[in-house]
């Protein structure tokens, strides 16, 4: 690389991927630039910067979409979210199992939302996010002790199983299509802490099931669907929306990835967690894909989550990451004075 003193002061390095700014692309070696303009011109694109996988020189950006790849971390280029026709406001607001009126939705350019008023509550406010990685069981001590420093709990799909959880009160809880909205330990629950419950719309659902729930519910339910559809799962979607409801502060725990493939715990050795344990559910991995490409998939997922979070969507609010002690948590790699990481 030349000038390699200039290019280390300008770049950023997360979770192995660096920062290539393209009016700083002549500071690099001849690989990298050719890297950086076959993707360019393979994606017909012109970005202002893109990120760089160190390991395998991939070569991505928030630029990426589902229009051009079913392993990007963004269902539309930006400024097309809302006119989409797949995952746009008519495509939503027509859900058949969606009951409530288009004047109740939220949309902009990064995010669509219903019941917008019963969500109004969480600006300004203190929220802490519970997620189902292993962090959330091996810091549990540390975030319990720091429960009255939040003005609401959120978490989602089967946080009401965990006994580590049963003490703690989830104001709002978005429930993906594994869930079964019949079971009565989910019922009970929700209706013990008058839960706020979100449905993701950019997934499938049973329209009978999630009728029959929703005609049941006494408390608030939205729907909603964000830009960003990043493979990592519901918690991403949970930072991004409690970001865009205007939360002063958001901290986490439980968000914290997959295990390189070379240290995955192989089933039946108790010696650890799985590459992708979900502590919600016992044990039982999040995904069955545990080889080398899909953990990188997870890294660039996380770096460009991170990315837009702290460089578009969130420049008022700080966030706090209590799994960053836990040795395989992909976001204690993100440097930024407002993500504080709590070792």
């Amino acid at each position: 690389m030349k000038n390699n003193e200039s290019v280390n002061m300008r770049k950023e390095e997360w979770i192995g991927c660096e920062t290539i700014k393209m009016n700083n692309l002549h500071s690099y070696d001849s690989e990298v630039v050719e890297g950086v303009m076959a993707y360019c011109n393979n994606w017909h694109m012109n970005p202002e910067k893109v990120w760089r996988n160190n390991i395998t020189g991939e070569i991505f950006s928030a630029k990426d979409s589902y229009h051009i790849s079913q392993n990007a971390a963004f269902l539309t280029p930006e400024n097309r979210f809302i006119e989409d026709t797949k995952h746009g406001l008519q495509s939503v607001s027509n859900k058949s199992y969606i009951n409530q009126d288009r004047s109740s939705f939220y949309y902009d350019d990064d995010i669509i939302y219903s019941n917008k008023n019963a969500l109004e509550k969480y600006k300004e406010s203190r929220i802490l996010l519970i997620g189902a990685g292993p962090s959330s069981l091996e810091t549990e001590s540390l975030w319990k002790s720091n429960l009255r420093k939040y003005d609401f709990i959120w978490s989602c799909n089967h946080f009401y199983n965990p006994r580590f959880l049963n003490d703690v009160k989830v104001d709002l809880a978005t429930l993906s299509n594994g869930v079964d909205l019949a079971n009565p330990m989910v019922l009970e629950r929700l209706e013990k802490d008058k839960t706020t419950v979100g449905f993701v719309t950019s997934v499938s659902r049973n329209a009978l099931s999630l009728k029959k729930f929703t005609n049941n519910y006494c408390n608030d339910i939205f729907y909603f669907s964000t830009r960003y559809f990043g493979k990592i799962g519901s918690m991403s979607r949970l930072l991004v929306l409690a970001t865009k409801l205007g939360a002063k502060h958001i901290s986490f725990v439980g968000v914290d990835g997959m295990l390189p493939p070379e240290e995955i715990v192989v089933k039946g050795n108790k010696t650890g967690f799985n590459s992708t344990t979900n502590v919600f559910r016992t044990g039982n991995p999040f995904s069955d894909n545990i080889h080398t490409d899909y953990y990188n998939l997870y890294k660039k997922h996380y770096v460009l989550l991170w990315d837009y979070i702290l460089n578009n969507l969130g420049k008022n609010t700080t966030y706090c990451n209590y799994g960053a002690s836990y040795k395989y948590n992909l976001t204690s790699q993100v440097i930024s004075e407002r993500l504080a990481q709590i070792r």
